[in-house]
């Protein structure tokens, strides 16, 4: 997959989402569920929500594709690495009852 198919697919993800919590919202509006001041906040909070990850997603696919290959793979292994040192460890001695 090409990374402009990929970027266009995320933000017609986010987009969609984003467009079906506003009808919602508005919905809650027409029914008196929401006051107009809450769904200003909200309707901004949604906008924040979606410039943010447009932002991250472009970032992050901006900085991979202009990697060198060892430069993923050293990036790949730390990732593996510090995913193994989170993981519990077994413990060693006696066990309490």
């Amino acid at each position: 997959m090409s990374e402009s198919a990929l970027m266009n697919d995320w933000m017609v993800i986010i987009g969609s989402l984003a467009t079906l919590a506003i009808i919602v919202i508005g919905i809650g509006l027409m029914l008196g569920a929401v006051k107009f001041a809450d769904a200003v906040k909200q309707v901004g909070a949604i906008g924040g929500i979606v410039i943010v990850l447009i932002l991250i997603s472009c970032i992050t696919l901006g900085a991979w594709s202009s990697m060198s290959g060892w430069q993923r793979l050293a990036l790949v292994v730390i990732g593996i690495g510090i995913w193994i040192l989170r993981r519990p460890r077994w413990q060693s001695g006696k066990r309490e009852k």
